[in-house]
C-alpha cells in the first residue's frame, strides 16, 4: 500500500488553491494544517468538508472555549512537568500524585 503525501500549496491544482487561500483567510493564518492537506488529495471532498466547517472554523463563539481549552492544557502540563521533577518521597505542590494532577486540572475541562 502507498503511503499518500500531503498537497502542499506549490503543487495544488487552482481548485485546491483557491480553497488553502479561504482557509488562510477565515482561520487568519499563514498555511493550512495537514489535515487540510491530505483531503486535498481529493479536491471535491476538500471543498464540500471546509463548507462544512467555514463557520465554526472562524472567529466568534468558539474563541473563549478554544481558549479556555488552551489554558487548562497548560496548566496540566505544567502540573505534570513540576511532578516529574520532583524526587520521589517529596511533596509537590501538587501532592506528588498524577491521579491528582488529573482529577484536579484536568477533571473540568477533560472529563
Amino acid at each position: 500500500m502507498s503511503q499518500q503525501k500531503p498537497v502542499e500549496y506549490a503543487a495544488a491544482s487552482q481548485q485546491v488553491k483557491a480553497v488553502y487561500d479561504d482557509i488562510k483567510e477565515t482561520r487568519q493564518v499563514d498555511d493550512v494544517n495537514n489535515f487540510w492537506k491530505y483531503i486535498a488529495q481529493h479536491p471535491p471532498t476538500l471543498a464540500r468538508t471546509w463548507d462544512s466547517l467555514k463557520e465554526v472554523m472562524g472567529p466568534g463563539a468558539l474563541d473563549p472555549l478554544v481558549k479556555e481549552f488552551a489554558v487548562r492544557c497548560r496548566e496540566c502540563d505544567e502540573q505534570l512537568r513540576l511532578l516529574r521533577r520532583e524526587p520521589h518521597g517529596r511533596r509537590s505542590p501538587c501532592r506528588n500524585d498524577r491521579r491528582h494532577v488529573r482529577r484536579s486540572a484536568c477533571h473540568s475541562w477533560h472529563g
